[in-house]
């Protein structure tokens, strides 16, 4: 079995001004974050947004069109889906990294939507049930992080009840809207630390 990262005491007890140190320390620039709702697992896929357009943000590889096999659609044009590569990694609550070697964006314009797949797929960690339908993955309070790096993604998986889901709900007064899916951490570049936690819903 893989181990379990995220629901060990140090990652519930981690909190954010030490997950921004961390996520900087391994080279992030941007640090954005999703409040999963109960459809992000593993199974439906994390919705990203409607369109790759709208993530621009995340640096990915070159995006390839490839077929659909949904049957929700007879139009053949509307049968193509666009794949795009994305160099992620989960971090652990040390800072440590784990690649996860097949995550990709899925765009399906028949929706249209752009789907995260892929992201435990042969990865040496996994998620402790937390992305997994019929264990945790539908519950509530979970917040996906993702470090934003210029040639890729770090990731970290806050649980309910942990510290980091704790203070992502505080500071819901401060809503700013991204892309109406992502919220963002801005951070002090020159200090090292985060100014202020912008939810951006």
């Amino acid at each position: 079995m893989k181990p379990a990262i995220f629901d060990s005491q140090i990652s519930k007890d981690i909190k954010l001004e030490k997950l921004v140190t961390l996520f900087k320390s391994n080279g992030a620039n941007r640090i954005i974050y999703k409040r999963l709702s109960p459809n992000d697992n593993s199974k439906n896929q994390p919705y990203m947004g409607s369109h790759l357009t709208n993530l621009s943000f995340i640096p990915t590889g070159e995006i390839q069109e490839t077929r659909s096999e949904s049957k929700k659609t007879s139009d053949p044009k509307r049968k193509i889906k666009y794949l795009a590569n994305l160099e992620y990694n989960w971090m652990d609550s040390e800072g440590r990294l784990f690649k996860a070697p097949n995550t990709k964006l899925i765009y399906y314009p028949q929706y249209p939507e752009v789907r995260l797949s892929g992201f435990l797929l042969g990865c040496s960690i996994g998620s402790g049930g937390w992305m997994d339908p019929m264990v945790h993955g539908r519950d509530e309070g979970r917040v996906l992080f993702f470090g934003i790096k210029n040639d890729g993604v770090i990731a970290f998986l806050a649980i309910p009840d942990s510290n980091l889901s704790r203070e992502i709900e505080a500071t819901d007064v401060d809503n700013i809207d991204l892309t109406g899916i992502f919220k963002e951490i801005l951070i002090d570049i020159r200090k090292g630390h985060y100014s202020k936690v912008l939810l951006l819903e």
